[in-house]
């Protein structure tokens, strides 16, 4: 006779959606944040020493040559790993394409970027413009490797590699640029500093994936692709924008020391206020991705992300009071 008590069977309890999101949660929140905190502790530490070695027009020669460079090299980076998640096609074909699609795009500002240079700076009245500029638009190229890269890292939501790489780049990147910040070069410490760190990015991030880029440019996917990376690259700019615009404004009214000033100021601001708000944005897109089509696992990844959020602001803000 069959047994039909209840109570004598032990059913594995079932995976809901609020578990499985909150599993994801705390170990990516865990790692994305210790990811930022620690890159923005060493990060300023290192500015710091930096800074001490240079003369403050150097920052703002750097935060001028940087300005047009960084819109590719942080918000476009961002934007294309996006677009990729966003689309969820990792076949080879694919990733492919948007690594070729996104390299021109970045060759064409490269381009522009050293042929707008001499008079960029002419108008600055300062010839070593010129010279940041070009190597900064050389930076770029291999922007769009490290963004695919990216996109496979988060695709799996491996944290705790992209933190390994983080920190990895920032120290050794960091190590570099100080020993050149104490030496007869020091004019050239923070191109240093950031050469070394994409570098040790590049290399990591290649020992993590394996994926080695490839040529090909199907019209309809490059198409889908640049369309969705024109519409993350467009918010994620108008975001940014009034900061590098105030640069250019300070540099055409005041001179570049005080743009270097200016740039000093914002770098230790932001890593007073980015642990609560970096975290978050690393999080939205894998997350979202993990549970496509899970209505209930959607609204979990966002309900967990906004109380997330509201904790660090209520965390801040206690702290703010505390010292008032």
């Amino acid at each position: 006779m069959a047994n039909t008590d209840p109570t004598s069977t032990n059913p594995e309890p079932a995976i809901t959606a609020r578990s499985r999101v909150s599993a994801m949660m705390q170990k990516a929140v865990l790692w994305s944040t210790l990811n930022f905190v620690a890159t923005q502790i060493v990060g300023t530490v290192i500015f710091l020493i930096i800074a001490a070695q240079l003369p403050v027009h150097i920052f703002g020669v750097v935060a001028l040559a940087t300005i047009a460079a960084d819109f590719i090299a942080m918000e476009g980076c961002y934007a294309a790993k996006d677009a990729i998640i966003q689309s969820s096609r990792y076949d080879r074909k694919s990733l492919n394409t948007a690594f070729t699609s996104f390299l021109l795009f970045v060759t064409l500002i490269a381009v522009a970027l050293a042929a707008s240079a001499p008079f960029v700076a002419r108008a600055y009245d300062e010839p070593l413009l010129t010279t940041f500029m070009i190597a900064f638009g050389v930076m770029l190229i291999p922007t769009p490797w490290i963004a695919v890269m990216d996109a496979l890292m988060l695709r799996d939501l491996r944290y705790r590699q992209v933190a390994e790489r983080n920190i990895a780049s920032t120290l050794v990147g960091g190590v570099a640029g100080i020993a050149v910040a104490f030496s007869p070069w020091f004019v050239w410490a923070i191109l240093v500093q950031r050469l070394v760190s994409q570098m040790v990015q590049v290399a990591l991030l290649y020992h993590y994936t394996r994926w080695a880029p490839g040529l090909a440019l199907p019209l309809i996917a490059a198409r889908d692709f640049m369309k969705r990376f024109f519409a993350l690259w467009l918010v994620k700019t108008l975001v940014s924008t009034i900061g590098r615009v105030t640069a250019l404004v300070f540099g055409m009214r005041y001179d570049l020391a005080t743009v270097g000033l200016l740039r000093a100021s914002n770098r230790i601001a932001e890593a007073v206020q980015g642990p609560v708000i970096a975290p978050l944005v690393d999080l939205w897109f894998p997350l979202m991705a993990h549970v496509r089509g899970d209505v209930a696992g959607e609204r979990e990844v966002y309900n967990s992300i906004v109380r997330y959020g509201d904790a660090g602001i209520a965390a801040n803000l206690r702290r703010t009071c505390n010292h008032c």
